[in-house]
């Protein structure tokens, strides 16, 4: 266990499943020739590959000799993956035995820093022989990882403290000591070892990857990380991606009212405050007709949620594949994101919002004032930014409003929108892998 152990905003500030993580490889404009990383590895914990960010660099196969994508899953090694079942968690039998909340404590007691440490123990020396092969045919080798889940780094760490030869690169796509949401998962008792691993994996990494220059931000001057070694890549969408299609089952629909669409999981406290918005909903739905069509979250918290309401303001949907919400909240009048208004909610860059842009309908953000979501939305021209909750009823109204009557307009800069693409994520990764 030990040893486990964008640039910058543009002029214009420039998460549901990614559609650049699906079907056919997306053709760059143009193929420039190798860089000097000729081997790249892309690592991530989640099962079955699907962080959206990993499975998009894999695309650039064509660029190099060999794009090799790591994640837990059945045994089988090729040339385009490697995939690794983590190791077995032997105090997942007190779940079976309906003691799970004992499971849960005892994971974050016995299992540093989290019980994704099991599939870092079962890959790491699988990989490791992986890339010493390559190093002794003389190729220049690249590593990626991935966090969330964050423990997946600490593979990161090993695999450079035993061939420093290699270029590892840390994709911070959720900050960790800084967000309390992962933190606080931490006992007490470990968490100071948590922000020395955190240390030494930002330090070890020849390039600390975020999604925004905000959190770009922090990484410089929190945690004194060399400029150097920073960048920020923005989450991207598809710009081939075809949503004109019809869904194979369209949302139920409002017909004289106004419809709302929300992908992914709204109760995900602290960092997205849902408790918040659908009491605000509630409110407007006294007085106005619409519904919140809410597509892939089936915790037990929304649905209890949801059974609390006075109106019947918000319908539920089971998760579907990322191309049939998107043409399902296609037919939505607006599409809605939120944030609460915290300190690391400010850098966050939510998966989903390129995905929003890409469909170009009107955004509702209730999200921090100064957050990265809140820039982009306005730069861009696409929604409209309700930053403070006490008055998130009242203003939901007027926007509600203006989208039935038709006299709230928007205008996207299509320009602006397009820096979210894949094309535009595409060069900046390559720069990343060197």
């Amino acid at each position: 266990m030990r040893e486990l152990i964008d640039n910058h905003a543009p002029a214009a500030a420039t998460d549901a499943p990614d559609t650049a993580v699906r079907g056919q490889a997306p053709q760059l404009a143009a193929a420039p020739d190798l860089s000097a990383t000729q081997v790249v590895y892309v690592v991530t914990g989640e099962l079955k590959g699907s962080n959206a960010r990993a499975r998009s660099v894999a695309w650039l196969r064509d660029r190099y000799e060999k794009v090799v994508h790591c994640f837990p899953g059945p045994v089988q090694t090729t040339d385009r993956e490697l995939i690794t079942p983590a190791w077995p968690n032997p105090i997942a039998v007190l779940k079976h035995l309906g003691l799970n909340r004992w499971k849960l404590k005892l994971d974050r007691l016995i299992l540093f820093p989290s019980n994704q440490i099991l599939f870092v123990h079962a890959v790491k020396r699988k990989l490791l022989r992986a890339i010493r092969a390559d190093l002794a045919q003389g190729r220049k080798v690249a590593v990626m990882v991935t966090a969330p889940p964050h423990a997946t780094t600490a593979l990161g760490l090993y695999l450079k403290r035993k061939v420093p030869e290699i270029r590892l690169i840390v994709d911070w796509q959720d900050l960790w000591t800084y967000d309390p949401t992962y933190f606080n998962q931490i006992p007490r008792v470990y968490q100071q070892r948590l922000r020395n691993l955190e240390a030494d994996i930002m330090a070890a990494a020849d390039m600390n990857v975020t999604t925004n220059y905000k959190a770009e931000a922090v990484l410089r001057d929190t945690y004194h990380i060399d400029p150097q070694r920073l960048m920020s890549i923005n989450h991207h969408f598809l710009e081939t991606a075809d949503y004109t299609q019809a869904p194979q089952q369209p949302l139920d629909l409002v017909p004289d009212g106004v419809n709302l669409g929300f992908l992914g999981t709204l109760f995900k406290p602290p960092k997205v405050p849902g408790e918040r918005v659908l009491a605000a909903l509630d409110q407007v739905a006294e007085t106005q007709k619409l519904k919140l069509h809410l597509l892939g979250d089936v915790t037990t918290i929304a649905v209890d949620a949801i059974a609390r309401l006075k109106h019947p303001c918000v319908q539920l949907y089971k998760r579907v594949s990322h191309d049939e919400a998107m043409r399902r909240v296609a037919a939505c009048d607006a599409l809605l994101i939120t944030l609460s208004d915290l300190a690391n909610c400010q850098v966050i860059m939510h998966g989903k919002l390129p995905h929003y842009l890409r469909l170009n309908r009107p955004i509702i953000a209730l999200v921090p004032e100064h957050c990265f979501v809140a820039e982009v939305v306005r730069s861009t021209g696409a929604g409209v930014v309700l930053s403070n909750p006490a008055t998130w009823a009242q203003e939901l109204a007027e926007v509600v409003t203006g989208l039935q009557d038709k006299s709230l307009q928007f205008q996207p800069a299509q320009d602006r929108i397009a820096r979210f693409g894949w094309q535009h994520a595409a060069g900046q990764w390559r720069r990343a892998l060197g």
